[in-house]
């Protein structure tokens, strides 16, 4: 009885060392998706050093159909690692704090700048094969603020001698801004006898209760960058005077912290 034992659990390891046990070829190891969130108190878009880890924020993986294929929550450090297979996938915070947005999106070095874009608030479509992409991800206070600006600000000139009026409208807070308009009344004494700019739409309305111009643009803009200008043509009417004209600016945009940019004042001096 013995020996039958011993013989039996031979002829079994020896089976077993004859045989390659292999995966499956379509099976590969898990990997990582990981990264870092930080706040980037000074809006340049990198990390920079005395910048603090975000801790408590869920990043999650998207596939192409827009299914979550999972998520995982930054430590305190502000690091995370969502353990992900194949692709291809995007990666997006669930959710953030209302009083922060993202920060300006690959500036270039990419050990240290932000991985996130502006629009979608998500990475570029990656897949893990062999390895999962880093995404780093960095933080600023949400600040919706649009400035509009003419050049000439004040016009030394005479009687129905034209000039042209440069307006120019920014986005300096830290998220994008949709369609901006422009209003201007015109105000006695002064005309305006055309307005146009690339992307811009623009009506003269002399025939209104009060005469003015109006320009929208609905194309995006991106926190530090401007529109390309709207040239106005201006015409004093009267023989003397110290006349203004304000030209203000509004748009799509759910609130905002700062409204004394929102106005700028041509001073036409005639003589």
């Amino acid at each position: 009885m013995r020996s039958t034992t011993r013989s039996v659990a031979a002829a079994a390891l020896a089976l077993c060392s004859t045989i390659a046990l292999t995966l499956p070829a379509s099976a590969s190891a898990e990997a990582s998706a990981t990264g870092l969130v930080w706040a980037d108190t000074d809006f340049d878009g990198v990390q920079d050093e005395g910048e603090a880890g975000v801790g408590d924020i869920t990043i999650a993986a998207y596939r192409a159909d827009n299914t979550e294929a999972g998520s995982a929550v930054t430590d305190k450090s502000g690091r995370y690692s969502l353990p992900l297979t194949g692709g291809p996938y995007k990666l997006r915070p669930k959710s953030l704090p209302f009083a922060n947005t993202v920060t300006r999106p690959d500036v270039g070095d990419d050990a240290r700048d932000s991985d996130f874009d502006w629009n979608g608030w998500e990475t570029a479509s990656f897949s893990c094969a062999p390895g999962c992409p880093t995404a780093d991800l960095g933080l600023v206070p949400r600040k919706q603020d649009i400035a509009i600006a003419v050049a000439p600000n004040d016009k030394m000139t005479s009687r129905n001698n034209s000039f042209p009026v440069d307006v120019t409208v920014s986005n300096v807070g830290t998220v994008p801004n949709g369609a901006d308009w422009i209003d201007v009344g015109i105000q006695p004494g002064l005309d305006i006898t055309s307005a146009s700019g690339d992307g811009w739409a623009c009506k003269i309305d002399k025939d209104a209760a009060w005469p003015n111009l109006f320009c929208r643009s609905e194309a995006g803009n991106d926190p530090g960058t401007s529109r390309p200008p709207i040239r106005v043509w201006v015409n004093p009417t009267v023989e003397r005077g110290d006349l203004n004209m304000d030209f203000g600016v509004a748009g799509f945009r759910r609130s905002e912290s700062v409204f004394t940019n929102n106005v700028a004042t041509l001073r036409v001096r005639v003589s």
